[in-house]
């Protein structure tokens, strides 16, 4: 919103903006939403072009009023799909953190703070851990809300089997090296980290939220919880953990979901051809 503005007051005409989700949810106070969609509103009159990042997110655009349908410019996020479908090398994330290979490892990706509501996962793991402590859960990020999550696991006594990793560059080695992925977020755009697990295979159990919708047929490649729904997430996890046929089955079908239209070379062509599109105009 700020950098909009800004461009605005400075006299650039060819003001284009990606919506990775946008800033308002049905969490927020009254007051707080609607702020966001007034300001969003505006910045959408002061802009050439919308490139949301998922069709979910020119639904709820247009439902409130953000922007007329030929500002829309859909362009899906793209990854590095070849790195993720075929590591080049065996994943090693349970030798890291001495795991067994036959442990069951949980992964989520994600920034600790309220929109990944990451206390939701920890409870997913507390309630299995104590049916079964060969459940080893593990958060990739770091953030403000690390001390809560460090406090919570300490209450529930479950340090021995939740790792808190930090900021990775091997995303890739350890969803390959995860038997699950698990997403609690509350809004999303088009969430890369559930791209990229389901190019290693991995069945998503994520939140019924935005672009995950885009990405999920629930019962094919995947499942959609309804959010904060910790039991169902439960279920499901111990659901894939005792059908490996159909486990096996999903995490072919989730794999194939992932093609080349989601390519990072895709991707950057498309936003070139906007620019492109733009250029008859003096920036």
């Amino acid at each position: 919103i700020l950098g909009r503005f800004t461009a605005f007051v400075s006299g650039i005409k060819n003001i284009i903006h990606t919506i990775h989700g946008f800033p308002f949810n049905n969490t927020q106070s009254f007051f707080k939403k609607n702020l966001y969609v007034f300001l969003e509103r505006i910045c959408a009159k002061i802009s050439k072009f919308l490139i949301p990042v998922s069709t979910e997110n020119i639904k709820k655009g247009l439902e409130h009023d953000i922007g007329t349908k030929d500002k829309y410019r859909y362009i899906r996020l793209g990854i590095d799909i070849e790195n993720f479908k075929n590591l080049k090398h065996s994943p090693l994330l349970k030798k890291e953190l001495g795991l067994k290979e036959t442990d069951m490892l949980v992964t989520t990706i994600g920034p600790f703070k309220p929109q990944k509501n990451l206390t939701d996962f920890i409870n997913v793991a507390n309630i299995i851990v104590k049916q079964n402590s060969n459940y080893k859960f593990v958060i990739t990020g770091d953030g403000a809300e690390r001390k809560k999550l460090e406090d919570l696991i300490e209450n529930y006594n479950i340090k021995n089997n939740v790792y808190l990793l930090g900021w990775r560059r091997d995303i890739s080695n350890i969803l390959n090296s995860s038997d699950f992925f698990v997403m609690t977020s509350l809004w999303e755009g088009l969430p890369i980290s559930t791209i990229e697990a389901m190019s290693c295979g991995l069945v998503p159990i994520v939140n019924d939220v935005d672009g995950q919708r885009e990405l999920i047929k629930y019962g094919e490649n995947g499942f959609l919880i309804k959010p904060y729904d910790i039991n169902e997430t439960v279920s499901k996890i111990l659901f894939l953990a005792n059908n490996p046929v159909t486990k096996n089955e999903m995490s072919l079908k989730a794999k194939q979901t992932i093609d080349e239209t989601f390519s990072i070379d895709y991707m950057i062509k498309q936003h070139e051809n906007i620019y492109s599109e733009s250029a008859d105009t003096n920036v």
